[in-house]
């Protein structure tokens, strides 16, 4: 018995150190590299000098300050993703470089959790493409001229910050699942809900409807008393983030003003003003509803032709090797074809406009699927995937008719871009027990893995085109980051010029608010903005109500106004009949012009007032 033991380990154990090395390069070697590579390639390439995220910088540096969020600070969002950072600055400093180093820790994080859920339902090389392709794609990409869609300097942390609370609760519930005490993880899963709720409320809704999904099917693979157990778990934890959250705002702020402050993300999607404007209606597509559902039509039938077509070649008279030519032929010309017949921009811009129709069609088979398996893993499978789905779908209820995939949708879009990818490599993972499967067969799945790695080529195509321009160093204080040259960009040269100016002209303790968007230049040279406003674009112009806003400046102005040139092309010029037209009247008449700095292009100059009047009225 011994000696058979003895020679059962040695004949086993090549094998298994062959899986355990195959297990680590694939979930650990693979995506560090490419985590290093794509963060080497874009290093400090990923912010806007002037546009949004700013107020991401300016905020936290204001809490650590002593100021109070809501109180202090008007913020349109949850309070996670502010004092989360102000914690960031207080422990590794007031830097935009502490916040890259924390938020690259937390792109490493998200790469093993996305590795690690969809494992759970695809397999590990399923795993290892999810999180090469976010990495990729997703992690630190620019794909047009303005930056500020990444993971490492978003436009907004509670974005990002929500989806990776997302996925870590998604995890929980999966992982969860048959095992002998579910209770920790439950309850887990709901601190991470509600913690998502203290972020943006597009992630938040959609996580809800991913649970609601997970809580309806999932006693078809575990025992319905423990699903009452794992509810009463997890309910009552979901909701202990929210209520002490409540309970240290009110320490600081009044019950009401503790409760807007608590659920106050929610409030801009009942304001017709803001959910009306041009800018909110072209990223839902909503502002061209008939002509954006013919360009998601389009786009599905493009991507699912080829696809369809070759499922439908016989391939069975072909040898193994004339097979093998054949595919690799398509990996080729699929790739140059798109780079050569196709416009780019034109696929940058297209190239998410499917994804709601595309997850519908997974979601609708798995359903199908899920009724008709009898093995208890590919019920499992089943549900991991059908919940997973739900919650893509509802994430792209907000740009429902126009995914753009270099906007909002580097988040929004990227758990269901990464099923989809995952479902046309690797489609006998989700459809063994569907008739979906003939559409990815032999044929049709190399035909669909050659459309990937296209899609794929042509965006880091992109994002590696707009990294080349970004070689220009800007530097203020501890502060450093790449951007454009000012032939490339004229904002540039301005912005320098202004930093010089505030250095040699502005008082240390003046104050500054820079209309209608610039809290960068707030941040950069240290300068409050004397109101509780960080920015005033149109958006929030009308979400705070320009009378509330107007009222608050005249009774505390700040000492310099800084109006940017910039025309934002859905809003107008600040001042014109859309985009405050009282406020700025308001500013001609109590505030003389000091400077203007310009390079001769007026689209983007920064004029420099000054408060005007003897006395405060």
């Amino acid at each position: 018995m011994k000696l058979t033991s003895i020679a059962s380990f040695k004949l086993k154990m090549p094998r298994d150190l062959t899986d355990r090395a195959k297990n680590l390069l694939l979930s650990g070697f693979v995506p560090a590299l490419i985590f290093l590579m794509a963060a080497a390639v874009s290093w400090q390439k990923w912010t806007d000098p002037l546009i949004d995220f700013g107020r991401q910088l300016y905020i936290p540096w204001r809490l650590l300050e002593g100021e109070v969020l809501y109180r202090d600070i008007a913020h349109q969002f949850g309070p996670l993703a502010s004092y989360l950072n102000m914690m960031v600055f207080g422990i590794l400093g007031t830097s935009l470089q502490s916040l890259v180093i924390f938020n690259l820790g937390l792109i490493a994080v998200m790469t093993w959790l996305l590795s690690s859920l969809i494992r759970l339902f695809a397999g590990l090389h399923a795993a290892t493409l999810a999180s090469s392709l976010y990495l990729l794609l997703f992690a630190f990409p620019q794909y047009i001229f303005l930056a500020n869609f990444n993971f490492v300097t978003p436009y907004s942390y509670d974005l990002t910050y929500g989806i990776f609370l997302s996925i870590l609760c998604l995890y929980f519930l999966f992982s969860s699942v048959n095992r002998r005490n579910p209770g920790p993880r439950s309850s887990l899963a709901g601190i991470c809900l509600g913690l998502t709720m203290l972020t943006k409320p597009e992630v938040f809704v959609a996580l809800v409807f991913g649970v609601i999904a997970f809580a309806a099917v999932a006693p078809l693979i575990d025992d319905t008393i423990r699903w009452r157990y794992w509810l009463l778990r997890f309910i009552p934890w979901a909701l202990v983030p929210i209520i002490s959250c409540y309970a240290l705002l009110v320490h600081f702020l009044g019950y009401e003003e503790a409760l807007m402050g608590t659920l106050g993300a929610f409030a801009p999607i009942f304001n017709g003003g803001v959910v009306s404007s041009n800018y909110y209606l072209w990223v839902s597509g909503f502002d061209a509803p008939l002509h954006n559902m013919m360009g998601m039509l389009l786009s599905f039938g493009l991507l699912l032709l080829p696809i369809l077509v070759a499922s439908r070649l016989d391939t069975s008279t072909l040898s193994f090797s004339a097979k093998r030519m054949i595919a690799g032929a398509v990996f080729v010309f699929v790739p140059v074809g798109a780079f050569t017949l196709l416009d780019t921009a034109w696929l940058v811009q297209h190239v998410g406009r499917a994804l709601p129709l595309l997850l519908l069609v997974i979601v609708v088979s798995i359903i199908r699927a899920l009724l008709k398996a009898s093995n208890p893993a590919d019920k499992k499978r089943a549900v991991f995937i059908l919940t997973f789905s739900i919650f893509s779908l509802a994430l792209l209820m907000k740009i429902v008719f126009a995914v753009r995939l270099f906007h909002y949708g580097f988040v929004l879009a990227m758990p269901g871009f990464l099923l989809v990818a995952v479902v046309m490599a690797s489609p006998q993972s989700f459809f063994s027990a569907s008739k979906t499967q003939w559409l990815l067969n032999g044929p049709g799945r190399v035909m669909a893995c050659s459309i990937l790695v296209a899609i794929t080529l042509v965006l880091l195509s992109k994002s590696l085109y707009h990294y080349s321009l970004r070689e220009h160093e800007l530097t203020s204080g501890p502060d450093s980051l790449k951007v454009y040259a000012p032939q490339t960009d004229p904002r540039t040269e301005n912005i320098e010029k202004f930093l010089e100016w505030t250095q040699e002209n502005l008082p240390g303790r003046a104050s500054m608010l820079v209309l209608p968007d610039g809290a960068m230049l707030n941040y950069l040279t240290r300068r409050t903005t004397g109101t509780r406003y960080t920015a005033l674009p149109q958006p929030e112009l009308v979400a705070w109500g320009e009378t509330n806003v107007l009222s608050d400046l005249r009774q505390d102005p700040p000492e310099y106004i800084i109006l940017l040139g910039w025309r934002n092309p859905f809003f107008g010029p600040f001042g014109s009949d859309n985009n405050g037209p009282k406020l700025h009247a308001w500013i001609s008449e109590n505030y003389d012009s000091v400077s203007t700095i310009s390079n001769g292009v007026q689209a983007f100059d920064i004029n420099i007032l000054r408060w005007g009047q003897p006395a405060i009225q």
